[in-house]
């Protein structure tokens, strides 16, 4: 049987090859061995072009960060460009550290892919099953490297989270918000529970809500400034269950863009209390499944979005100022650290002193945490966190 690699997937390889002359081909590929000639593979010639010669539609490209190419960046690359480019239009998919996208189910994204080979050392490209140019036969360039964004050495950015509290009246939760309006970029919200149809009336002019306003997933919502942030991305998620009143807990998370070009991914989330003085009880332990839901969220939404830098934000219920629980986050949450001492501020968010409204983050760079003054609008005192995203030190 006479076979041949489909045209598109040949052009993108010559353009990946003169990018990156050094890269490693170890795991490079395209007709299948004879474990793929025993299974329905795209990397078998089942498809015949108009001469009846069999077509590989498949290619697999070698991760090497090193050596010139990074196959996260080229995944996101090439999802950026399925539905548009030809060979990336009906029957295409991508598979990349264990996640696949394809055109067929593109409005939803980078989904899990269990199958038994994680694509951790190679990405897997299937072009169009359409033939001709019009599909995997396609000479349109790919356009690979992608010429990188022009984007502001420096972004600043401040942040304002309002540990609320759902009994107080909604004309304090606006002042709340009116006060930070003048002074933040973003503002995070928790407790919004049944003041969800007033929070939207109140919103400052200039400013963008972002909520799911169903179910107790209305508990948290983001603020953003208009002149400057537009949000790619919000949504409300269940990370885990809630022995409390709400009976889950609930993470809001936006991916937000600056003018600057900057990407910053922030979350909001309100964590079961009562755990601080029993750690090893049954409490504790749903605590912990809950830091482990926020940080696999961020992780799969940065999967997606490649944001510059990030933040989880949380009324935590633990006394940041207590040297386990510092040790705890730097153990549990890997991909995002806990503000340098320096800028930790003596004081308390609650009673008795205990801040227990922080952060982690990556990539940004902060330089200012303050306790803002007590108000009508909750039992806890917000906090307010200025800071830098890009190369500017």
């Amino acid at each position: 049987m006479t076979y041949r690699e489909a045209e598109s997937l040949k052009r993108l390889k010559s353009e990946i090859d003169r990018a990156a002359p050094r890269r490693s081909t170890a795991s490079d590929g395209w007709i299948g061995d004879a474990a793929h000639a025993s299974r329905t593979s795209d990397h078998n010639p089942w498809l015949k072009d108009a001469s009846g010669v069999g077509v590989v539609r498949a290619r697999d490209f070698t991760h090497d960060p090193a050596g010139g190419l990074d196959c996260h960046k080229l995944a996101l690359f090439l999802a950026d460009a399925l539905g548009g480019h030809p060979a990336l239009r009906a029957g295409a998919y991508i598979i990349w550290n264990r996640r696949i996208i394809s055109a067929k189910r593109l409005s939803e994204g980078w989904r899990p892919y269990t199958g038994s080979n994680p694509h951790t050392k190679h990405l897997h490209l299937s072009a169009s099953t359409t033939a001709g140019e019009a599909g995997y036969d396609s000479t349109l360039t790919w356009g690979w490297p992608p010429k990188a964004p022009k984007v502001a050495r420096n972004t600043e950015l401040r942040i304002d989270e309002i540990s609320s509290r759902w009994d107080r009246p909604v004309a304090s939760l606006k002042a709340d918000i009116d006060r930070s309006s003048a002074a933040a970029d973003v503002i995070l919200l928790t407790e919004v529970y049944d003041r969800r149809a007033a929070l939207a009336r109140i919103v400052p002019a200039g400013w963008t809500l972002h909520q799911v306003t169903g179910s107790d997933l209305a508990e948290v919502a983001i603020l953003t400034r208009d002149a400057e942030w537009v949000a790619l991305h919000y949504s409300a998620n269940v990370v885990g269950p809630d022995p409390g009143p709400g009976n889950r807990v609930v993470c809001g998370l936006a991916v937000l863009e600056h003018t600057n070009g900057h990407r910053f991914m922030v979350s909001i989330s309100h964590m079961p209390s009562g755990v601080e003085s029993n750690w090893a009880g049954k409490r504790a332990r749903i605590y912990r499944r809950a830091v482990k839901g926020i940080e696999k969220l961020h992780t799969d939404r940065f999967f997606t979005y490649a944001p510059n830098a990030e933040a989880a934000f949380a009324d935590w219920n633990l006394n940041a100022h207590r040297r386990w629980v510092r040790a705890y986050f730097k153990s549990a949450v890997r991909r995002m650290t806990f503000p340098r001492a320096a800028i930790v501020p003596k004081g308390g968010t609650h009673a008795g002193g205990r801040l227990i409204d922080f952060f982690l983050r990556r990539g940004w760079r902060v330089n200012r945490w303050v306790i803002l003054p007590a108000t009508d609008g909750s039992d806890h005192r917000a906090i307010r966190v200025h800071g830098q995203i890009g190369d500017a030190k």
